[in-house]
């Protein structure tokens, strides 16, 4: 079955970014993924052709993806993640063409993936996390709604362990505080999840909705989103780094959102959660990504080492 083209192709595009448009129309509205996602796919492409100087399909082959690859990690330092996740995705696109008869077959198949060493998840220990906390709740971010937006903000990603893009795109109707859950709609994967909210959560969220509607009621404009800028629109990417920047000065801790996130997940085992619970809290797909947040846990290993049944 050959798939659709582009409703409305570029005149001047190539071969190989034509039949691509038509993969990435397929992804969104076949696959459902989300655009965020398809923006990383055409970015890669971008990437390959550039590197590469390729235009035809017939030219995609191991020898210009590896050659892409090795470009990619000396000359941009590519990690070894980003590396393999471009790998995968390009084995994903010839997948998709050989399936419709556009290559006679998936050429890319046999070709090797870096291998990701296996590091533990920096994280701030619960000190860490409360100072945090204390620091960002009497910093003065330059007005009441701000500062409440502040520590609303880090107290979501220590207690709720969300991703950046899942905070920004939260809103309003996605929190219920009386049964304390917080809906995630749309994360990586496109797939939904419930985090639930703790009462120190709950509380800080109280108190920065009273000044977010005081905030609406003085610039007059409604916006569905739960984090806001000061013109009333959505908590812009910049706004937030710079919020972010501020914090890490009040407090000392060095920080970024995803560290955030490891925070919470170590903190959660370490608290009791079972590793199943946890899986669907973070939004994982398999255990064993959530697993290695054990190892992150000194003080849960210890623990557990404790429960040996030989005694001397």
């Amino acid at each position: 079955m050959r798939s659709f083209l582009p409703l409305s192709p570029k005149p001047m595009s190539s071969e190989l970014l034509t039949w691509h448009d038509a993969f990435c129309q397929h992804c969104l509205i076949m696959k459902g993924q989300s655009r965020h996602t398809i923006a990383g796919y055409r970015d890669a492409i971008k990437s390959f052709v550039k590197f590469t100087g390729t235009t035809k399909l017939s030219e995609i082959s191991i020898v210009t993806v590896e050659g892409w690859i090795s470009r990619g990690t000396t000359e941009r330092q590519w990690s070894p993640v980003t590396s393999r996740g471009r790998i995968r995705y390009m084995i994903l696109f010839a997948k998709w063409l050989a399936a419709r008869d556009l290559l006679p077959t998936n050429p890319l198949v046999g070709i090797s993936l870096p291998r990701i060493p296996k590091k533990i998840p920096r994280h701030l220990d619960i000190e860490q996390a409360e100072h945090l906390l204390r620091s960002v709740r009497n910093h003065w971010y330059g007005s009441r709604f701000a500062s409440a937006r502040a520590h609303a903000v880090i107290a979501t990603f220590i207690f709720a362990g969300v991703r950046k893009s899942e905070l920004r795109n939260l809103e309003v109707v996605d929190v219920n505080l009386p049964k304390r859950l917080i809906s995630i709609r749309g994360g990586k994967g496109s797939k939904d999840r419930i985090v639930t909210i703790p009462p120190q959560l709950a509380a800080v969220l109280a108190h920065y909705l009273r000044e977010r509607s005081r905030m609406v009621a003085k610039v007059g404009k409604v916006s569905p989103y739960l984090f806001l800028g000061k013109s009333g629109g959505r908590l812009s990417d910049k706004t937030l780094r710079r919020m972010i920047r501020r914090s890490r000065d009040a407090s000392g801790i060095y920080f970024a959102p995803h560290l955030l996130r490891h925070t919470y997940a170590t903190l959660m085992l370490e608290g009791g959660c079972d590793l199943f619970s946890l899986s669907k809290l973070m939004g994982h797909s398999r255990l064993d990504t959530t697993a290695i947040y054990l190892s992150a846990s000194v003080g849960l290993l210890q623990q557990q080492a404790l429960r040996h049944p030989v005694r001397s």
